[in-house]
């Protein structure tokens, strides 16, 4: 089950981008209700068929598609957590916080949430951040660090690791300008 908070998050990044319109073909097409209310679960198939809906639509990958969602997400789930992410000033030190603090106060807002697990390392090339969730949503994720960039006014640049799957996933990230 994913939180209705993912779903709002996929309609709003692409009613934002592509429209109303674009958004009532996207529900049309992928066969699922469309009405999601932010504190309810909702079937994992359900985010998974909008996603792909919306990428054949469009012709982008759903990868990409994900991505563009988890950019969108991350400004919804302040809004909703300001108290704590008003406590960072970078992009780094909020992603590294994920599983202390904001996980744990998801889980007190969402108590049958199951919040995906993170490590943290440091190597030569960068910040190396591994992503563990049985949902595998590895592109969702990537998004979602590219927004911390965004709220923070910092240029992220991120790859992949080889042998990485969507379930248990490794990026290096870099973060390129840190604001002053």
């Amino acid at each position: 089950m994913l939180k209705g908070v993912i779903f709002n998050a996929v309609e709003e990044a692409l009613i934002g981008v592509y429209g109303e319109d674009t958004w009532d073909i996207i529900v049309e097409n992928s066969g699922v209700s469309g009405a999601y209310t932010a504190l309810g679960d909702y079937e994992e198939a359900d985010a998974g068929a909008l996603v792909a809906a919306a990428a054949a639509l469009l012709g982008e990958s759903v990868d990409d598609t994900w991505r563009l969602v988890g950019r969108h997400l991350l400004p919804q789930l302040t809004k909703r957590l300001t108290n704590i992410t008003a406590q960072f000033s970078s992009a780094e030190e909020l992603l590294r916080a994920v599983n202390d603090i904001i996980h744990s106060e998801v889980e007190l807002l969402y108590p049958d949430s199951v919040p995906p697990m993170f490590e943290f390392s440091e190597t030569d090339n960068g910040l190396l951040v591994r992503y563990v969730s049985a949902r595998g949503l590895s592109a969702l994720v990537e998004g979602l660090i590219m927004g911390c960039g965004d709220l923070y006014s910092e240029e992220i640049e991120m790859e992949q690791v080889d042998g990485s799957s969507p379930t248990d996933a490794q990026f290096i990230v870099k973060f390129l300008s840190v604001p002053s």
